[in-house]
């Protein structure tokens, strides 16, 4: 935690943390911190477009599985590593013609990356570019994977255990336990993750994800009211 970050906690009424590492954290400097999780019920107002799901009816006829993951932007972490992980997964999903991967890139930032550098992008990787509904991508696929080296209460991993699809993610941070984790310090690589969904069945999750709509109310009417 920065120095500004440590500040901002410390002289605040009320401190709203999405994991229990950074919650440990800044309850040790103010102890009105609270855990909480961004996730509230999905309401579904916007389909996918025609083209998107004819491609993706396709694959799941052309494949063992069909994946999907996301990414807002090209950005790198402390350490100069890509936060979203896109490229590892190209690389590996370049190599496998028996699965595909569908990546939501709404601003096109990855795609026209890849493109400028030339990177090879096999026939089983599909960017979906332009404003979607990435909750229909998910619901219309078979895995979510969370590729990311840092993160925080990811809304898309809710989501996606919420409508009872296999979640794979790294370890940077606490995860629900429904979800297969991968990376530092765990016995699987993301290809041991990928290779554990499939070889499982499409079961409905158990301890679906709590819905913090009614506890957020509650929350801001109470610090309103003091």
């Amino acid at each position: 935690m920065s120095f500004f970050e440590s500040l901002a906690v410390r002289i605040s009424n009320k401190v709203i943390l999405l994991n229990n590492s950074s919650y440990e954290t800044a309850l040790k400097l103010n102890s009105k911190a609270v855990l909480m999780s961004a996730f509230i019920t999905p309401i579904i107002v916007e389909r996918l477009k025609m083209d998107i799901i004819n491609k993706i009816n396709d694959a799941k006829l052309n494949s063992k599985k069909v994946f999907c993951t996301n990414a807002y932007s090209l950005t790198y972490d402390k350490n100069g590593n890509e936060i979203y992980g896109i490229t590892e997964l190209v690389d590996y999903f370049n190599e496998k013609g028996n699965i595909f991967l569908f990546i939501s890139d709404p601003k096109g930032i990855y795609y026209d990356y890849f493109l400028e550098k030339k990177v090879k992008i096999n026939k089983n990787i599909k960017f979906i570019v332009g404003s979607h509904p990435f909750i229909e991508v998910i619901k219309s696929t078979d895995c979510f994977i969370r590729n990311t080296t840092t993160d925080g209460d990811s809304i898309s991993i809710n989501e996606a255990l919420y409508f009872d699809k296999k979640v794979i993610a790294t370890n940077c941070v606490n995860r629900p336990k429904t979800v297969i984790i991968y990376g530092h310090k765990t016995d699987l690589t993301l290809a041991d993750a990928i290779d554990v969904v499939l070889k499982s069945k499409c079961e409905p999750t158990k301890n679906k994800p709590k819905n913090a709509a009614v506890e957020l109310v509650k929350l801001y009417s109470d610090s309103y009211e003091n």
